[in-house]
């Protein structure tokens, strides 16, 4: 019969575990987690946070009432791997201050403009940061300038 599947094949591996949540696919493999995962939070309320390798994938969540600095480190501070992503979202009534340490390039993506290294982030705004090479970093999103 066309279109019949009499039998399903399968490839065994070790060390890999797969669940369905909610209609996600969640796995690991070797301990390193693959398929559609969602944005962790870290909650930021501090006028102050550098960016570490802990944010890698997750959300800043800017909810302060005045002007938030979010720095972005060198690699030679945090060792950061191409293809690094954060998105910033400024929940909080101030603007945030994306800030690109020295020795740090940050490009607004859809154009050559680094400025002075540092985008404001408006309120109730967000962006994504994406690092492409050491030191090098685009941001994108709405409510940039």
């Amino acid at each position: 019969m066309k279109g019949y599947v009499d039998s399903i094949q399968a490839i065994a591996y070790s060390n890999v575990n797969v669940s369905v949540y909610s209609g996600n696919i969640v796995s690991t493999v070797n301990g390193f987690s693959i398929g559609y995962l969602d944005v962790p939070q870290n909650s930021q309320g501090a006028n102050d946070y550098v960016l570490t390798t802990n944010d890698r994938g997750k959300h800043i969540l800017s909810t302060g009432s005045v002007l938030a600095n979010i720095y972005i480190p060198t690699n030679s501070a945090v060792n950061w791997n191409v293809g690094t992503s954060v998105i910033i979202v400024n929940n909080g009534t101030g603007n945030a201050n994306i800030i690109a340490n020295t020795g740090v390039t940050l490009y607004l993506a859809g154009s050559s403009t680094t400025g002075a290294n540092a985008r404001i982030l408006t309120s109730r705004r967000m962006a994504t940061l994406l690092n492409t090479t050491a030191n090098v970093w685009y941001i994108s999103g709405t409510g940039i300038n």
